[in-house]
């Protein structure tokens, strides 16, 4: 079956049978035959067959996650049998959310210059994508501790955060000196979906309703729209401080920090190429300016849903 899933993988990262075929170094027919071997084996179509190529259906998909952590794998073990431990190439998938995406870069940079072999693809989104399905190979997830038993979780800093206003906002509208004069100001929010980090939760607890007059479900929008001077609004403190055109509204809160986690899959944490790229994060990571434990528990009570 090793084989059979080794060509399912090929085929669906390259979308053909052909390229399929030249990156294993096989004839084509074997690729169809493998292919077909795998259809049978699971009783429905995994490709739908077209002009273009090759494209899968939904349960080729679902497949191609196991497929994919398979190959990995083996392909892992087999370098270690090898002698290769050492050896960095292929793809690294990295899951985040958009607000720790400037700390994330520095990091990538450095592995990209220390690797140049490894390709890096990062997926920002809100929700989370799946390690143990081989969607990603290292999540940075934000708020309270994960708890999959089949996760290796390691703490990796604290976020500060802190209100903004733009330059034109406070122009504007000035400032307010005191939380009473809270009201008399306008905010941007994070629609209900969004609404479990802390200091969302804070503003909505602390601001009239009729002060919070633009609701967002990303980040970069909500971050646009207070430096476009629509309303204030929360930054990570790395990233307004270092803005000349926010300025900073209120000193910032124990309570609006978000701890960050940097997070693996058991059986790929010890992969060559995951721990070159945590060795570059952690180095990175010294540069916040509240490093936490593992046992951190006071910020991530703050943290938990309801």
């Amino acid at each position: 079956m090793w084989m059979e899933m080794r060509a399912a993988v090929a085929v669906a990262r390259r979308g053909s049978v052909s390229a399929a075929a030249d990156d294993i170094g096989v004839h084509r027919a074997t690729i169809t035959r493998h292919i077909s071997t795998l259809e049978q084996h699971f009783g429905a179509k995994l490709f739908l067959r077209h002009g273009r190529g090759y494209t899968l259906t939904d349960l080729g998909a679902e497949v191609l996650k196991i497929a994919d952590v398979t190959v990995e794998q083996l392909e892992q073990l087999r370098a270690r049998s090898a002698g290769h431990t050492d050896a960095l190439h292929g793809d690294l998938v990295i899951t985040t959310v958009e607000v720790a995406v400037p700390t994330l870069m520095q990091a990538v940079v450095a592995f990209g210059e220390a690797y140049p072999s490894v390709t890096v693809h990062i997926r920002s989104s809100q929700s989370i994508l799946k390690l143990e399905y081989g969607e990603a190979h290292v999540a940075f997830r934000l708020g309270p501790r994960p708890t999959d038993p089949d996760n290796v979780v390691k703490a990796l800093t604290t976020m500060p955060m802190g209100l903004y206003a733009s330059t034109t906002y406070v122009q504007r509208r000035g400032l307010p000196k005191t939380p009473d004069e809270l009201s008399a100001h306008r905010f941007v929010t994070a629609s209900a979906e969004h609404i479990r980090a802390p200091f969302f939760r804070w503003l909505n607890a602390n601001v009239p309703d009729d002060c919070l007059t633009l609701f967002g479900n990303e980040v970069s929008l909500l971050n646009q729209a207070v430096r476009e001077g629509v309303g204030i609004g929360f930054f990570p403190t790395h990233v307004g401080d270092s803005d000349p055109d926010l300025v900073s509204v209120m000193h910032p809160r124990p309570e609006w920090d978000v701890p960050v986690w940097l997070v693996t899959h058991v059986d790929l944490h010890r992969s060559a190429k995951v721990q070159a790229f945590l060795g570059q994060v952690r180095q990175v990571a010294t540069r916040f300016e509240k490093p936490i434990g593992p046992h951190d528990t006071a910020v991530e009570d703050l943290l938990r849903p309801g």
